[in-house]
């Protein structure tokens, strides 16, 4: 039932505009807050690498169209030769194999219409610059109907007939779930896989797995930062998706209000199918609070905003998850504050040229284009891109986690990011950094109500050190030695 509703957000017009990021991985299954365990990927034995330092000589290629985004440059590779005794599994003198699975027969196929198209388009123009040290990329997506039972069989065709490199942006919490571990266990590198869960995400025992999502979790504390900073000892109604999505997002919302000194009037959970919010919005209402907190799929928050103002007549100030505005729906968001997660927009960002950069490319290419979903298979292109030229020439897993680690220093920002990108030993994650914005109906524009928020694992601001489930350990929250 919840991923036949995810279908239907996606596919209807008028609301196709408000999906952000974790709208595409909600789902009614797996879960909890475990981390991975599993085989730990070893430490390569070379030395600590540094951006150029493997004397390439630059040579910047830009991709055909995408000359805002997306460059090629041999010279920043970290590394000229790793071990012999290194996998290279997936890589050849001439082809680099990559694999991802995703339901392009299931409840996302409505999102996999724009990304294996896109991401395959972005591929092109890279082969067409020279591939990468010399090498095409070949990228594999098969189909797994967003089932985790279909998940493993998939994953270990891939793995073991398919014989890929790394897995790069597959899709799906519930599906994630279902093979971490045994991708863990042989050693492919999972990079920007599309789940906001916090699992599988401890280096010491995951080191191979990243993130291409901000944290359901980090996400609630934003939007109770926020929220405190507006109303101290702030009082919340609190209206949530009970899944695996909603549920966490909830959870670190309530702990940092808690912690800054308001409290929770109510925590309303609802089932993702359902189509008519008027009796949690009375519910928040009725428990006077000072502010009303959603988060979960965009038709739901705009029918509980709906119901707010249009049934009840109630004008308590809403915050709600990353939503952009769309034609038909935008007068319900007026006066609502929202968070940008991560990723500019075209409102928010008119100079940006990667946008009409990147429609112009899918037009030339016949290939499906919608400006979010398109634009998000991007941001994590550019960053595969970025760490396959980082790992250089003699390219392994070993070397391209090394690259992970040590490459993205945050000296980079991609095209469309709010802020660069910082990972490290202990930090896998690729987004922490959000704006909270209020949107304007009568100029149809978006008030920036932040700058851009550091919420960096890397800085002390992330999930490590500042949740109960998160504590620092030994050697894991450098920032306070």
């Amino acid at each position: 039932m919840a991923n036949r509703t995810l279908t239907r957000i996606v596919a209807g017009a008028a609301i196709s505009l408000l999906l952000v990021f974790a709208a595409a991985c909600s789902d009614d299954g797996g879960g909890g807050d475990d981390n991975g365990s599993g085989a730990e990927t070893p430490r390569a034995t070379v030395e600590r690498g540094t951006i150029g330092g493997a004397g390439i000589p630059s040579n910047p290629r830009p991709g055909r169209g995408l000359e805002n985004a997306l460059t090629l440059d041999d010279g920043i590779a970290m590394w000229k030769e790793r071990p012999a005794s290194e996998d290279r599994t997936g890589v050849t003198d001439d082809t680099i194999k990559l694999g991802r699975y995703s339901g392009a027969s299931g409840p996302t196929a409505a999102f996999e219409a724009f990304w294996d198209p896109t991401l395959q388009m972005l591929i092109k123009r890279v082969n067409e610059a020279g591939g990468i040290h010399g090498r095409k990329l070949e990228l594999i997506t098969r189909d797994d109907q967003f089932n985790p039972s279909v998940t493993v069989q998939v994953v270990q065709q891939l793995v073991e007939q398919d014989k890929i490199f790394a897995m790069f942006m597959p899709v799906g919490n519930a599906p994630h779930l279902a093979v971490a571990e045994y991708e863990i266990e042989k050693g492919v590198p999972s990079l920007w896989t599309y789940d906001g869960q916090a699992n599988f995400i401890e280096p010491e025992s995951a080191r191979s797995e990243y993130p291409g999502l901000l944290a359901d979790l980090l996400n609630g504390k934003i939007m109770a930062d926020y929220v405190l900073s507006q109303k101290p000892n702030a009082k919340v109604a609190a209206i949530y998706q009970d899944d695996s999505t909603g549920k966490p997002a909830f959870d670190g919302f309530k702990y940092v209000i808690e912690q800054g000194g308001g409290s929770i009037t109510a925590g309303i959970g609802y089932d993702v199918t359902t189509s008519e919010m008027t009796a949690q919005a009375r519910q928040a209402v009725d428990s006077n609070p000072d502010w009303i907190m959603y988060y979960g799929v965009p038709t739901n928050a705009m029918n509980m905003i709906k119901a707010l103002k249009e049934t009840i007549g109630d004008d308590t100030p809403v915050i709600l998850r990353g939503l952009l505005p769309a034609e038909g729906v935008s007068q319900y968001m007026d006066g609502v504050t929202y968070v940008q997660q991560s990723i500019v927009d075209p409102m928010t960002a008119p100079d940006n040229k990667t946008f009409d950069q990147l429609k112009a490319v899918a037009e030339e290419d016949g290939v499906p284009f919608q400006l979010i979903l398109s634009s998000l298979a991007l941001g994590n292109f550019e960053h595969l891109v970025r760490v396959l030229e980082l790992a250089g020439p003699d390219l392994t897993r070993e070397g391209v986690l090394d690259a992970m680690e040590q490459g993205f220093d945050g000296s980079w920002t991609c095209s469309i990011c709010v802020a660069p990108t910082l990972l490290s030993e202990n930090d896998h994650w690729t987004y922490e950094s959000a704006r909270v914005l209020k949107w304007h109906e009568d100029t149809k524009t978006p008030e920036f109500r932040t700058d851009v928020l550091d919420y960096e694992t890397s800085h002390g601001k992330g999930l490590r050190g500042n949740f109960p489930e998160f504590p620092c350990k030994p050697e894991t929250c450098p920032w306070k030695d």
